[in-house]
C-alpha cells in the first residue's frame, strides 16, 4: 500500500474518533476522493437500491478532479469485516468506477479502531486511537500540499 495513503487514513481515522466523541453508534457515510483531500460524503439513508447507489456514486465522482487517485471509503461503527451494506456500497463503486472508465484502487472501511481495504485486504488495527487534540492537521489541498502529513 502507498505509505502516504496510509497516512491519510491514520488522519481520516483520528478525525472520525475525534468527531464521534464518546457515541458508540456512529451513522455510516459513504466518501468517494482522495482521503485528507478532495472528497464527496454521502450519508447512507438506508434502504437504497443497487442502480441508485451506482447513481449517487457516479454524479460524486463528476465533481472530482482527479479520478485517478480517487477512492471510496465508508465509515462507521461496528466490526471491520465485510458486511452487507458494505458489499452494497462495493457493487455501487465499480459500477460508477467504471461508467468513468477508471479502475477502482480501493474501498475502505473505516471505524473508530483502525480500517480495512476490502479489494487489496491490506488493513490496520490500533488498539486506542487518540483523538485530535485542539485544531487537526489541514487537509491536502490547503495552502500547503505537505500540511497533512504528521510529524
Amino acid at each position: 500500500m502507498d505509505p502516504d495513503l496510509a497516512v491519510a487514513l491514520r488522519l481520516e481515522v483520528r478525525a472520525l474518533v475525534t468527531s464521534a466523541g464518546t457515541r458508540r453508534n456512529l451513522p455510516t457515510r459513504v466518501h468517494v476522493g482522495e482521503p485528507w483531500a478532495e472528497r464527496r460524503v454521502i450519508p447512507d439513508p438506508g434502504v437504497l437500491d443497487d442502480g441508485l447507489r451506482a447513481d449517487l456514486l457516479t454524479r460524486a465522482l463528476d465533481g472530482l478532479t482527479e479520478l485517478g487517485s480517487a477512492c471510496v471509503w465508508l465509515t462507521r461503527s461496528g466490526p471491520l469485516g465485510l458486511t452487507d451494506t458494505d458489499a452494497a456500497w462495493l457493487a455501487a463503486a465499480r459500477a460508477a468506477f467504471a461508467r468513468h472508465g477508471v479502475e477502482l484502487p480501493a474501498f475502505l472501511v473505516l471505524n473508530r479502531n483502525g480500517w480495512v481495504d476490502h479489494l487489496s485486504g491490506a488493513q490496520r488495527v490500533w488498539s486506542r486511537l487518540r483523538p485530535f487534540a485542539g485544531v487537526p492537521p489541514r487537509r491536502r489541498g490547503a495552502d500547503d500540499p505537505w500540511s497533512w502529513r504528521e510529524s
